[in-house]
């Protein structure tokens, strides 16, 4: 995992814990398994309780800007 995937992740589980406090977020596919080419997409998910329609409109801003 390159330095900058690490920065994006990282920005990213925070944002997470801090907006929605979720119960656990998952790390899967070729970036769990560390066998990630240059084509691989980060996959995540993530268990929140109390999910809404804001939320997911507030989380899916902000991974559009990051990614």
């Amino acid at each position: 995992m390159t330095p900058q995937i690490e920065k994006i992740l990282a920005e990213i589980v925070e944002k997470l814990k801090r907006e929605y406090q979720p119960e656990k977020i998952i790390l899967y596919g070729s970036y769990a398994y560390g066998t990630p080419t240059r084509h691989s997409d980060i996959g995540m998910r993530k268990r929140i309780s109390h999910w809404s329609l804001a939320h997911r409109h507030a989380l899916w801003r902000h991974f559009a800007k990051v990614c």
